[in-house]
C-alpha cells in the first residue's frame, strides 16, 4: 500500500525546523546537503506548507476583523526608511485585528520580543 508508506514518512518527519516568523526568508534560500533547495526535500516542503498555511490563517483573522483596511495600515508602518521588525509588525497587526498574536503562538509561529 503506497498511500500507508508515505503517511508513515510523512509522521515521521519532526516538527518544522523553521518556525520563527523571520526567518521565511532564510527557509527560502536554505540548500540541504545535496546542495538542492532545501523547499524541495520533503521536510523543506512540509516547513514551506506550514508557513504557507500560518499566513493563510493570520490573512483570514486580519480580514475578518480589518477588512482590506488593513493595507493602508501596514503601507503607514513600512512606509518608513527601515523595514519593521516581525515582532513590531505582529503588534501592528494585533492593535487592528485583536487576537492575531494568540492565533499565531497557538500556531506554533515566533515571533521576537524586542530587545
Amino acid at each position: 500500500m503506497r498511500g500507508t508508506r508515505t503517511f508513515r514518512r510523512i509522521t515521521e518527519i519532526a516538527a518544522p525546523r523553521y518556525t520563527h516568523l523571520g526567518d521565511w526568508l532564510s527557509l527560502l534560500q536554505a540548500v540541504a546537503p545535496d546542495s538542492t533547495p532545501y523547499v524541495f526535500s520533503m521536510k523543506g516542503g512540509l516547513n514551506q506548507g506550514w508557513y504557507q498555511g500560518v499566513v493563510g490563517l493570520a490573512a483570514a483573522h486580519i480580514h475578518e476583523h480589518a477588512g482590506l483596511t488593513f493595507v493602508e495600515h501596514i503601507r503607514s508602518v513600512v512606509s518608513g526608511n527601515s523595514a519593521p521588525s516581525t515582532y513590531e509588525l505582529v503588534q501592528q497587526l494585533e492593535s487592528i485585528a485583536p487576537g492575531i498574536t494568540d492565533l499565531l503562538a497557538g500556531l506554533g509561529a515566533k515571533s521576537s520580543t524586542p530587545n
